[in-house]
């Protein structure tokens, strides 16, 4: 995957980091979000639409003192009224240098910063909770692995990629370091 667009070096203006994609999961201290593939029974992927009208897929930023996997349940319900079924399989991460002055909020890791990503299977049980202050979610769509990377390669060149990588692992059964535990 030399020179592919997941694995490029990547500036995020919009965050104020350069952020580069590893399958080697971080330590817990640097993972400041995390993102979930999140996969139907029907092994369509959950993608988000909020009142903006931007694309994106379910996770955000932990609270403080908050484990990955509390982190990783809380956003899936809260962005798509998911309930995770067998744990997260976390099998890549963004690792990020920040150039802004200060860290996003105080509690997070500043200036060296982890986007963690991971993959489960999910059953959508309710709506969104969209609470206050969080994006406000208003369609929940489930779709098929190409027509989702169609979708989301609209938002970031290398999300089709990330969603190959997302199932690669999820049919392995294990994470990117080749065991088969869960972290949820």
């Amino acid at each position: 995957m030399q020179g592919s667009a997941l694995r490029d070096r990547q500036h995020w203006p919009e965050v104020q980091v350069w952020a580069s994609y590893t399958e080697t999961i971080p330590p817990d201290e640097l993972v400041q979000s995390v993102h979930v593939i999140a996969l139907t029974g029907n092994a369509e992927i959950i993608i988000c639409k909020d009142k903006m009208g931007n694309m994106f897929l379910p996770g955000g930023t932990r609270e403080p003192g908050e484990p990955i996997s509390h982190c990783a349940a809380r956003e899936l319900r809260e962005e798509a009224g998911l309930t995770i079924s067998g744990g997260v399989r976390w099998f890549g991460a963004h690792l990020a240098d920040g150039y802004k002055s200060t860290p996003y909020r105080p509690y997070l890791p500043h200036p060296k910063k982890a986007w963690l990503w991971g993959v489960c299977s999910a059953v959508q049980d309710g709506p969104p909770t969209n609470p206050p202050g969080a994006e406000q979610v208003v369609s929940v769509m489930r779709l098929p692995l190409d027509e989702a990377s169609t979708v989301m390669s609209a938002v970031k060149p290398w999300y089709p990629e990330l969603l190959e990588r997302a199932f690669h692992f999820q049919r392995l059964g294990t994470d990117s370091q080749g065991t088969s535990e869960t972290g949820c």
